[in-house]
């Protein structure tokens, strides 16, 4: 009997011995280079904006849905549900001098971006909806903003 324990701790050793290169072989290498990290926030616009302006804010704004970005950010992908269910044109800009009004605009899209769009990290970004001067130069039909949801995906990598 205490040979045959014996004999079955040595095999057990050698099995065990055998199996634990093939495991370490299996393991996988860590990428290098960065991680991307996305982060989602939602706004809302309560009505289209004024010829002239809108108000600017995450929730209940006229026209206009800010949103702001971390410091780690600079990629921003963003769809617009409107109450129509129809496409409506946004131009997404951000006021960096400080002074009235928007003075730097980062692109625009018909419903929802194809690309990111690339701002400076930290920036709080502004989605105009429903403004624009001639529907045939975007073809956003019908373009109109009624109310609706925006939706901002922000990574930092493309």
């Amino acid at each position: 009997m205490r040979k045959f324990v014996v004999l079955a701790a040595v095999a057990g050793l050698l099995v065990g011995s055998l199996a634990a290169p093939a495991d370490a072989q299996k393991k996988k290498k860590k990428k290098s280079g960065p991680t991307k990290t996305e982060r989602t926030v939602e706004g809302d616009y309560a009505l289209p904006p004024l010829i002239v302006a809108g108000t600017c804010a995450q929730s209940g704004a006229v026209g206009c849905v800010s949103l702001p970005s971390t410091s780690e950010e600079s990629y921003v992908t963003a769809s617009v549900t409107d109450a129509h269910g129809q496409p409506v044109y946004v131009s997404v800009s951000a006021n960096t001098d400080g002074n009235v009004g928007d003075d730097e605009t980062y692109g625009f899209f018909c419903g929802e971006t194809t690309q990111p769009l690339v701002f400076p990290p930290g920036t709080e970004l502004h989605f105009w909806i429903g403004l624009q001067a001639d529907p045939n130069v975007t073809s956003c039909q019908p373009g109109a903003a009624t109310t609706g949801t925006v939706t901002a995906t922000f990574s930092n990598l493309p």
